[in-house]
């Protein structure tokens, strides 16, 4: 085999493989957010003005909650699913203490940094915290669940989608195990409210039909960046019944729980999104799953010393995790970085600390892969022509050394 250096004229368009960070904004949705620039009133007014754009973000509620087959007075819109998720932890976490002294909290090993870190906060803070473990593939075993679970235990919280190894959690039956512990148990101190599910399924709307009435979450997070929305939006499902303390006080917009004037743009952009998002999901999820899988048999022909992390069956067809035993991942996602190739090592909130050692591969039990694992993430400018132009490229970086 032959091998050379790529000149600078033989530069091609950048290729993006980092869907799983970030989506581009559909041209669709775009028009949407732009035509939306017109209604700037303030919806808080009582003017005609401020009115009419009330009625549409009501409106576009309405949509949202139509995705999720909930009712409107359960979704509330946020700045992001980082800010959904803390909104979800720390609303719960408040509002148990007025009659649990120390409140239980359970999650996952491999859960996003938006929750892990807020959750450490709070370890600090005096509530108690327990981590599931996960495994090989990255999957939850509702058995240990089983045994963590107790009487001060408030919420439980798992991602839909793992962000980095894409791994499907068993949400729906997890929420059942919790629904029918809540009725043969009798909890004194909680009156059977708790515990409460959350699940972050921000990676999961694009590619999941996330059913609410099958799913029995009490608590969801969406972000509309990964839905190829509007920048600057998220939203949180709260099931009727349950109680939340606001985490964002003031105006009192969001039934009272997030202040703040709302984003008309944003929240009209972001029902737009999930609406096109739903008309092509499955057909969408049948294709990334085809790249997908045509990725993982070319990467590992073409490299013996690498791995797929987790399991091609039980994930998300949009991300794929390769160990490339031996080599730094940083140096990898820089060196793909030159050659005009965007990837990542971990979640982009994880790669902000500097480190490229990987929580979540660690978890799985695969800590010789924890530093040398990349993530390839696929969306709907992915084709096959895309792999192959990846696979020339892993082909220099092997030529060069970077990976072996």
């Amino acid at each position: 085999m032959t091998f050379r250096f790529f000149s600078p004229k033989e530069k091609k368009k950048r290729l993006f493989l980092d869907y799983a960070s970030i989506t581009p904004i559909d041209e669709r949705v775009l028009k949407v957010v732009h035509d939306a620039h017109q209604y700037f009133q303030n919806p808080s007014s009582i003017h005609k003005d401020g009115v009419k754009a009330k009625e549409l973000i009501e409106e576009a509620r309405k949509k949202v909650a139509s995705f999720f087959r909930a009712h409107q007075d359960e979704v509330i819109f946020t700045a992001s699913g980082t800010e959904s998720c803390v909104m979800a932890i720390r609303g719960v976490v408040s509002e148990a203490r007025k009659k649990i002294g120390r409140p239980h909290i359970i999650i996952s090993a491999i859960e996003h940094p938006a929750i892990s870190e807020t959750v450490t906060l709070l370890e600090e803070e005096g509530v108690e915290v327990s981590v599931l473990p996960v495994d090989e593939n990255g999957l939850v075993q509702i058995a240990v669940l089983k045994e963590l679970i107790k009487e001060e235990t408030i919420l439980v919280s798992i991602q839909m989608v793992n962000s980095e190894v894409g791994t499907i959690e068993p949400i729906r039956d997890i929420s059942l195990y919790i629904q029918k512990i809540k009725k043969e148990k009798t909890f004194v101190k909680n009156e059977n409210t708790y515990p409460l599910l959350h699940t972050d399924a921000s990676q999961a709307i694009c590619f999941e039909d996330i059913d609410l009435r099958k799913i029995h979450a009490d608590l969801l997070t969406a972000d509309s960046i990964k839905c190829y929305g509007p920048r600057g939006m998220g939203l949180l499902f709260k099931r009727r019944n349950v109680k939340i303390s606001p985490v964002i006080t003031g105006g009192g917009q969001e039934f009272g729980l997030r202040s703040g004037t709302e984003n008309l743009p944003g929240i009209l952009g972001f029902a737009k999104a999930l609406e096109i998002a739903e008309v092509i999901r499955v057909g969408e999820g049948e294709r990334l799953a085809d790249i997908k899988k045509y990725a993982a048999e070319r990467i590992t022909a073409l490299i013996s010393k690498c791995e797929i992390n987790g399991s091609i069956e039980t994930s998300s067809p949009h991300i794929l995790n390769i160990c490339f035993k031996d080599a730094d991942a940083e140096f990898v996602v820089l060196s793909l970085d030159a050659l005009d190739i965007s990837c990542s090592y971990a979640s982009a909130c994880k790669s902000l600390h500097g480190d490229a050692t990987s929580l979540v591969i660690s978890a799985l039990g695969k800590e010789k892969c924890a530093g040398s694992s990349v993530r390839f993430s696929f969306g709907r400018s992915t084709t096959r022509k895309s792999i192959d132009r990846l696979i020339e490229v892993l082909t220099e970086l092997m030529h060069r050394g970077v990976i072996k």
